[in-house]
């Protein structure tokens, strides 16, 4: 036999479903709540920090270029020029009072001067021509730069390069013989050879 339900029974069943479902609705709605905001960061009210200078980084050290040593240097002393020098060979030639020839009795030591400096073709030649002390010593010693100049003539004239000879004149200066006498005299009219090397 089939037994229907009362209304009653039902209608309770009906209520007491919607009673859970509420409070399962109204529990999930209650208890749902969000959390509060987080507050707002608050502006820092701290003095800011003070500024710090920067260190410069160090540098690398500079390479200076040392200029390296120079090489020693030996400077060549030069050669002491040649002196000029008497010549064994070459004797002097002397002249007759205020002349300027060589005497006869000389004139052949001359061609020995010559023949000398033939076979010596690299040696030079000075010429010094000497007075006696007769006279004024200006004038000796332009009669000495005659003297020497006429002898050099004759050299030339006998085939020597006139620019391997030089003159020069000393006067009265130089005298071989100090006597006041006449032989003593026509030894100091003179000339006197030099020589040297080129």
């Amino acid at each position: 036999m089939h037994i229907r339900p009362r209304p009653t029974a039902l209608a309770l069943g009906v209520t007491v479903t919607a009673l859970v479902l509420a409070a399962c609705a109204g529990r999930s709605t209650t208890t749902s709540t969000s959390a509060p905001p987080a507050p707002a960061a608050q502006a820092s009210t701290a003095p800011p920090a003070p500024a710090v200078e920067a260190t410069p980084a160090p540098q690398a050290p500079v390479a200076i270029a040392v200029p390296a040593p120079e090489p020693e240097t030996t400077t060549a002393v030069p050669a002491e020029p040649a002196r000029l020098v008497p010549s064994e060979t070459l004797r002097d030639v002397h002249f007759g009072p205020s002349g300027i020839e060589v005497v006869r009795a000389d004139v052949r030591l001359l061609d020995v001067v010559a023949g000398w400096l033939k076979e010596n073709p690299t040696s030079l030649l000075l010429i010094e021509g000497y007075t006696d002390d007769l006279g004024a010593r200006e004038l000796n010693v332009r009669l000495g730069e005659k003297r020497a100049a006429s002898v050099m003539k004759s050299l030339v004239t006998r085939g020597i390069q006139a620019d391997r000879i030089t003159t020069t004149s000393h006067g009265p200066d130089g005298a071989v013989c100090a006597e006041k006498t006449d032989a003593c005299r026509a030894k100091n009219r003179r000339v006197r050879f030099l020589v040297k090397e080129r």
